[in-house]
C-alpha cells in the first residue's frame, strides 16, 4: 500500500497512517496495490457539511483513493471518521460500491442502483457507520 498524508498535525498524520495500516491488515491484506492519499483540511465540515470524504479515482474496482478529513475534529471523531472512510475504500476495492460519477448521479451497491436513495438509507453508509464503531473499539483496545 502506498500512503500519503498531507496537512494536519503530527498526531493526525500519525493516526491516519496507523489507522490505514490497521484497516488494511484487517480487511485489505489481499489488495497490495492500493494507493491512498489523505488530505487533512481545515474547515472541511464547515464548508461541506461532512467530516470526511472518500473518492475512488477509477470507477470500477479502483486501487487509487483520495480521502479528505476535517482537521478540527476531536481525536475520537477523527479516528472514527478515518475508519469510516477506510471502510469505503474496502467497499470500492471489493467492487461492492461503484460510483460512476464521484457522488453526483449514478451509484450502485452490489450491482443495484441506489442513486436516488437518501443518505441515511444507503447500505454502504450504514455498513460504514456500523464498522467504524466496532473497529474504533478494537483499535482503542489494541492501543
Amino acid at each position: 500500500m502506498v500512503l500519503t498524508v498531507k496537512g494536519g498535525t503530527k498526531l493526525q498524520k500519525a493516526l491516519a497512517s496507523e489507522l490505514a495500516t490497521f484497516v488494511k491488515d484487517k480487511y485489505l491484506s489481499n489488495y497490495t496495490t492500493l494507493e491512498i492519499e489523505f488530505t487533512i483540511k481545515k474547515n472541511l465540515s464547515e464548508d461541506t457539511g461532512v467530516d470526511g470524504f472518500c473518492f475512488a479515482v477509477e470507477s470500477v474496482r479502483p486501487r487509487t483513493f483520495e480521502i479528505e478529513i476535517d482537521k478540527g475534529l476531536s481525536v475520537t471523531k477523527f479516528i472514527k471518521t478515518v475508519i469510516h472512510e477506510l471502510v469505503h475504500v474496502r467497499q470500492y476495492a471489493k467492487g461492492e460500491l461503484v460510483d460512476y460519477s464521484r457522488g453526483r448521479a449514478k451509484v450502485s451497491w452490489k450491482g443495484k442502483d441506489y442513486s436516488k436513495t437518501s443518505y441515511s438509507r444507503q447500505p454502504w453508509e450504514r455498513q460504514a457507520y456500523r464498522l467504524q464503531e466496532s473497529l474504533y473499539n478494537e483499535f482503542m483496545i489494541k492501543e
